[in-house]
Formats: structure tokens, sequence, C-alpha cells
């Protein structure tokens, strides 16, 4: 999807990549309705003429790729924090802990994790972020239409942690991840879990999508070691 200058919708690169490929016009068609596309990913922006588009670099609409199997071991010294806020979250929790991976059983549950998440004090966010609850109230009321598979944490009957995730042909991209941070470590917990079940169904990357150049977040994203990037380009045309 290409996207006019403001905030950006849920996006992915598979989706994307499937959609213009053979189809480098619809920026100029795009552009002259706007001053300004951002979110462009490297395989549309390459093929732009250079005479008739300014493009440049978009880094806060770049995207995280991790591995999905070192994430489902939280191996290595550069993930040992998250692998030891996991272990002890787990527990923490001991044999009240359920992971569960039922999307309709979730569906119910997440704006209320949601709305615990954003009141709970020790959340720190950036300043400038964004309102995500309209993002995922728009993501539960497309919850049909998407191929979604979903990791929830239970502690008992009580939703603390779960991560919602798009099943595309080249990995997965995980839209909504969010974690009641009174249970220490559970961001991890719930990482690892999630990466353990997509290697379970076979799936070798996941996209954690961009940060939106909130500083926070930045640095959260990085902790995860990414295996790669996703470059994405911001283009206007020149007048010129």
């Amino acid at each position: 999807m290409f996207v006019a200058t403001g905030p950006p919708p849920l996006s992915c690169f598979s989706r994307t990549r499937r959609k213009t490929r053979g189809s480098p016009a619809r920026p100029a068609e795009l552009l002259a309705q706007t001053e300004e596309l951002h979110a462009i990913p490297s395989f549309v922006a390459e093929r732009l003429p250079p005479e008739r588009f300014r493009i440049a670099h978009d880094r806060d609409q770049d995207e995280y790729v991790l591995d999905v199997q070192r994430l489902s071991a939280l191996s290595g010294r550069p993930l040992r924090n998250h692998r030891q806020a996991a272990n002890r979250c787990a527990r923490v929790v001991g044999k009240q802990l359920r992971v569960e991976h039922d999307p309709e059983q979730l569906k119910g549950g997440l704006l209320d994790l949601f709305d615990r998440w954003r009141a709970n004090p020790r959340e720190e966010r950036d300043e400038g972020a964004l309102d995500e609850r309209p993002i995922v109230e728009r993501l539960v009321a497309a919850w049909r239409s998407l191929d979604l598979t979903v990791t929830a944490l239970y502690d008992g009957d009580l939703l603390f942690a779960a991560d919602v995730m798009e099943l595309v042909p080249d990995g997965a991209i995980g839209h909504c991840w969010k974690a009641d941070v009174s249970y220490r470590g559970s961001f991890s917990l719930l990482q690892r879990s999630s990466a353990e079940y997509l290697s379970a169904l076979g799936i070798r990357e996941l996209n954690i999508e961009q940060d939106l150049g909130l500083e926070g977040l930045r640095a959260s994203k990085l902790g995860w070691r990414p295996v790669r990037m996703v470059r994405k380009y911001r283009v206007r045309p020149r007048t010129t």
C-alpha cells in the first residue's frame, strides 16, 4: 500500500509486493492527489524514473524483520535479558500459565487488555505517539477478513499478553502486541511463545513493522536484534 503523508495504516511487505508488482505508474497516479508518498518499498522506488521523482530513504517507516527460530529460543548473548525475563515471568505465573492460539477466543478480550496496558503507569510511551486504540478497533473489525494467527497468554482465566499476526506467503507480520506490564517479563515471554508457534507452522521470519521515528519504540525493536530491515522511501514529484 502506498501511503500519502500522514499516519500509516497497518502495513506488510508481501501483500504490498503482490499488489504493486508490474505497476510503477501507480505512484504517479497517487501523487496527482497529494504532495508526497511515504512507506514506498524499495522494489517500487527503484523502478521510478529519477528524472520525474525525488526519492529519499524513509527511515521511520523501515520495517524490522526477526528470525523466528532464534526468537523461539531467545538464543545468544544479545537476547539473554529477554530470555531471563521470559523465564522469570513463566515461573511467577507458574501452573496457572495458559498459552492459546484461538483468534475468536482472543477477540473479545483484546480491547480490554489494550486499555489495561494503556492505563498502567509503568508503561512508558514516546512523546508524540499515536493513539493506538482506533487502530486496534480497526483490526478487531477486520478480524474475519485477515488471515490472522494469535498468541494469547493467560494467568488462569485472566488475559495478560497477546500478539496478533497476519500470515503471508513469505512470513508473518505482527500487527499488535500488548501486555499487562505488571507481569514483569510478559513481553519477552509473549514474543518467545509466538515464535515457538510460528516455527511449528513453518514460518521463518516475523516482520514487526516500523518504529514511526519514536525513540523508545526504535530502541525496543532494535533490542530484538532484527536480521534485516525492509527499507522504505519517500517520493515527491520533481517540479523543475
